[in-house]
């Protein structure tokens, strides 16, 4: 079985596409994984510092859990804070190769400051160096290929992921929240909290400019600047019903989604990564059941042509309020994604191709 070190410096307790490609790579070998967690969740899980609490703490932490591991077949770089540790541990187990996970999309032209640039630096050479490089999307794909000098094409893992409950009691959450949903109420809910680049502003506007009860759900606020922003934006509306809710676990995110009626996802287009998104929002929400409403960003006005799950656009009100008036319709394609386990295939065709990429360029250190 391969041996596989999983290097992230996400906290897959927050973070979906660390947790499902965690997850990928545990159906094709043996797995040890160096994440910063607040505490062990399985045996194979070994817990390193936090990068946004120091990068050198952090790249110490995982040199000292490398420290007994005799073996590796698989270094798996999980996005930039990870290329430099990656880099490091592929100069310790040589004939490892090399994987990596190129969520974002950032180039160094387009960064404006000295930690960007930076890290744009040695993520050009984890992409020199890795034996394969894994994005989030087709339109990332064509992208990278023409940007850079790749060993192999890119795979597509997009950000397939779902929202489980871990034996939570359902019922604690039914009575936390039953001021927001014992009523009639449309409730459009955002995961951004209270981000400006997120359509926060957009989405508050929105809902006070529908002619039926609409209330937005603000769920990750911080009580920041930005929060305070929001509150006086919301006075400023003529007060339109909406909910700020500081960042929750998966459970109570889970729950707060799927008693909602619809999602929203937006992101602005001023960089290659905001407007090439590939946006895991998404998936939680259908995978709730609820359809979306999202920004018009090609990859998400592609998959709204494609699966007609919502609406994409640059008049957040305007979709908000198609989706409300063609509830049924946008309901019944939604099922159909979830009937047809989208999710789930396409996690299992990622996992067939890579696995078999990763055994070819095993044998071929054989030869």
């Amino acid at each position: 079985m391969l041996k596989i070190l999983f290097i992230s410096g996400a906290n897959k307790e927050f973070d979906g596409r660390t947790r499902e490609l965690e997850s990928v790579l545990k159906k094709i070998g043996d797995v040890t994984s160096l994440t910063p967690l607040s505490e062990k969740t399985t045996d194979d899980d070994i817990i390193v510092k936090n990068p946004e609490k120091g990068y050198f703490s952090f790249l110490r932490s995982i040199s000292a859990a490398c420290g007994n591991i005799k073996h590796v077949d698989i270094i798996f770089a999980d996005n930039r804070k990870a290329s430099i540790p990656a880099l490091r541990m592929k100069k310790k187990y040589k004939d490892a190769k090399l994987v990596y996970d190129a969520r974002e999309l950032y180039f160094y032209r387009e960064m404006t400051s000295v930690y960007g640039r930076i890290g744009c630096i040695f993520e050009k050479k984890m992409l020199e160096k890795a034996d394969f490089v894994i994005c989030a999307n087709r339109e990332r794909k064509e992208i990278m290929e023409k940007e850079y000098n790749l060993k192999n094409p890119v795979m597509v893992f997009e950000n397939f992921r779902k929202l489980n409950y871990d034996g939570a009691d359902a019922d604690d959450f039914t009575e936390k929240y039953a001021y927001l949903f014992d009523d009639n109420c449309f409730n459009i809910i955002s995961t951004a909290g209270c981000e400006p680049d997120r359509g926060t502003s957009e989405l508050i506007e929105a809902v006070g400019k529908m002619n039926f009860p609409a209330r937005a759900i603000l769920v990750g606020c911080k009580g920041d600047n930005n929060q305070q922003k929001m509150e006086r934006l919301v006075a400023e509306s003529g007060n339109p019903e909406v909910a700020f809710i500081p960042r929750v676990g998966m459970n109570e995110l889970k729950y707060l989604i799927g008693s909602s009626d619809a999602g929203i996802a937006v992101y602005h287009k001023r960089n290659m990564n905001n407007k090439y998104c590939s946006s895991g929002k998404i998936y939680e929400y259908l995978y709730e059941g609820i359809p979306i409403v999202t920004s018009d960003n090609p990859p998400l006005l592609n998959f709204n042509s494609r699966y007609h799950v919502g609406e994409s656009g640059e008049d957040l009100a305007a979709g908000i309020k198609l989706v409300h008036d063609n509830y049924d319709f946008y309901k019944d394609n939604v099922n159909k994604i979830i009937e047809d386990r989208v999710v789930e295939k396409g996690q299992e065709e990622f996992r067939e191709i890579l696995e078999k990429n990763l055994k070819e360029k095993m044998k071929e250190m054989e030869v």
